[in-house]
């Protein structure tokens, strides 16, 4: 992988991600629903949470910026996109 050697489950997980955060992205801009799945972003974030803590936030290599604390009633892509540091 591009960020270095994980098992499979974290690959795709990663890539899992890439997709929803993207995607989150490309409907928050032109005015689209950004909630979809709530199970597949839950998931998603869990791993997230775990493989980007906010402590490596902002090193070599880590192209994420701060947690970004999503409003109250977020849903879970929004509350992932948060999590990567988007302002939601």
């Amino acid at each position: 992988m591009p960020w270095g050697k994980v098992p499979g489950r974290i690959a795709l997980s990663g890539y899992v991600q890439e997709v929803l955060a993207h995607g989150w992205d490309l409907a928050q801009a032109t005015g689209q629903e950004t909630e979809r799945d709530p199970e597949l972003a839950l998931w998603t974030l869990a791993i997230a949470k775990r493989i980007l803590p906010p402590e490596i936030r902002g090193t070599e290599g880590v192209p994420f910026g701060p947690v970004v604390e999503p409003p109250a009633d977020a849903g879970p892509y929004t509350q992932l996109a948060a999590w990567l540091g988007r302002q939601p």
